[in-house]
């Protein structure tokens, strides 16, 4: 085998088991990873998954956002947001945020998030 396949070998084998990533359940009386805040509702929550880690769930897109930007992540890790209408977990990649001053959010960001049509929408 030659060297090129053995790292492209590897390198689809790293993709495959970031697709594997699946978002944590959340547990009664969790906090947020970034405002200690306990988490009240799942449909503004979010939280960022990677291997060999524990989930850092946060309950407002605001905490989110603060967190990234002050923690760098991984290649690996991945970012998965509750849809606002449904609560599903979907991929952050497939998500559309929006500010909305009339939604009440644990940290006042307004901010909510909606599957985008690429990432599948039923519309």
């Amino acid at each position: 085998m030659t060297r090129a396949v053995i790292v492209a070998s590897f390198a689809l084998l790293v993709a495959c088991a970031a697709d594997e990533l699946r978002p944590a359940d959340l547990q009664p009386g969790t906090a947020c990873a970034y405002c200690r805040m306990t988490l009240v509702d799942p449909k503004l929550a979010s939280q960022i998954v990677a291997p060999g880690e524990e989930p850092r769930v946060f309950d407002d897109f605001g905490c989110l956002r603060a967190y990234i930007a002050s923690h760098p992540q991984s290649e690996r890790s991945l970012v998965f947001v509750a849809d606002h209408s449904t609560g599903e977990w979907i991929p952050e990649r497939d998500a559309v945020f929006r500010e909305d001053p009339a939604i009440v959010t644990p940290m006042n960001s307004h901010l909510v998030a909606q599957r985008t049509a690429r990432g599948g929408s039923r519309d």
